[in-house]
């Protein structure tokens, strides 16, 4: 292990979502998340508060102004907060359906009862987008229920249109789900299978948004130690070959929420919502379940709360390049004191005070 010293104790931090970082829709965001549900919830309060204005819908008026009203402060208080952690999600388009099911339920056979069971249609489509297949079927099953439930508690002649409405929400949401996955596997590198460049940059801006919260995160720049001789002396097929196994090796050793991704050429990105110092440990795992003759260096750094991507990077790839001058195989883990004097620590720099004033 190239880092110095006894491994410091990560300071206790809120729970780390881990869904951040693995694979998920292109707009299963926190912030596209909070922007979707906010908007979905406003349609709906809309909904709920025009028809408290149209003449002859025989609805009930009051608990259609408790749900526009209801729903509007909700599409507000999540527009305000900008984020929407997983559990927030699911909480909010929970409460979405269980009210839409009264609205259809307390309104069937009116106008505003179809309107309903179309928007369930709207609700899927926002799980779809923003969780996995796993974590948006509870939302979609229940979509499917809602517009049965008249035709389900004695309204014999509902069937048919609520068959209809529950076949298209069913089609719509299979169509969407597949279109918001096929832009995700523009973000997948074809040779390792790991996220390419455009699919790191998306990650490394989860990250630093995680960091501001408070919770510890990390980057490290992994570069193969003489690829270009692999490629020169056995073909491409070997150095393609090696890439893919270092892409696995590091994906075995970074466990989740742990993210691999190909930088380019033979170079990744590996993030991590965990200390540098413990990123560092798995990269050590990783070293260690490389094929026999192949090696890497890297450099670790943590995120700085309102750095820029870019100034993350930046660091690491400094500490990457202080080991490749001298000791290649080995990992460099990369401070910043507040003076923005750069800190490597590694097992030439330890003892002493090893610092270089960072460039731009």
């Amino acid at each position: 292990m190239s880092t110095a010293g006894p491994a410091r104790r990560a300071p206790r931090h809120r729970s780390v979502d881990p869904t951040a970082l693995v694979a998920l829709p292109v707009t299963a965001t926190d912030r596209s998340s909070a922007q979707q549900v906010a908007l979905l919830f406003a349609a709906w309060a809309g909904l709920g508060l025009l028809v408290c204005l149209l003449p002859g819908q025989g609805v009930d008026v009051p608990l259609m102004l408790a749900v526009g009203t209801g729903f509007g402060v909700v599409a507000a208080v999540v527009a305000a907060t900008r984020r929407l952690r997983r559990w927030q999600l699911h909480t909010c388009l929970l409460l979405a359906s269980a009210v839409a099911a009264l609205v259809v339920l307390d309104a069937r056979g009116s106008p505003l009862a179809l309107a309903y069971s179309c928007g369930f249609l709207t609700l899927t489509i926002v799980a779809i987008s923003t969780c996995s297949w796993a974590g948006a079927s509870p939302h979609v099953l229940l979509a499917l229920v809602g517009p049965l439930l008249p035709a389900i508690t004695g309204d014999g002649d509902a069937w048919a249109s609520a068959t209809i409405v529950s076949g298209l929400i069913a089609l719509t949401t299979l169509y969407a789900g597949f279109m918001v996955r096929a832009a995700a596997r523009a973000e997948v590198d074809a040779l390792t299978g790991v996220p390419n460049r455009r699919g790191a940059d998306r990650r490394l801006d989860q990250l630093s948004a995680l960091a501001t919260t408070g919770s510890p995160a990390a980057v490290a720049l992994v570069d193969l130690d003489h690829f270009k001789q692999v490629n020169d002396s056995r073909g491409h097929a070997a150095g393609d070959a090696l890439l893919r196994a270092v892409a696995r090796g590091l994906r075995a050793g970074v466990p989740a929420p742990g993210c691999v991704t190909r930088w380019g050429g033979d170079e990744f990105l590996v993030l991590a919502a965990t200390a540098p110092e413990r990123l560092a440990d798995h990269l050590e795992v990783a070293r260690r379940l490389l094929p026999d003759g192949a090696s890497f260096s890297a450099g670790v750094t943590g995120l700085v709360p309102g750095e820029g991507p870019s100034a993350t990077t930046s660091r690491a790839d400094a500490a990457l390049y202080a080991v490749k001058r001298s000791r290649r195989g080995t990992t460099e883990v990369a401070s910043v004191r507040e003076t923005g004097a750069l800190v490597l620590t590694g097992p030439e720099t330890a003892g002493h005070d090893a610092t270089r004033q960072q460039g731009p």
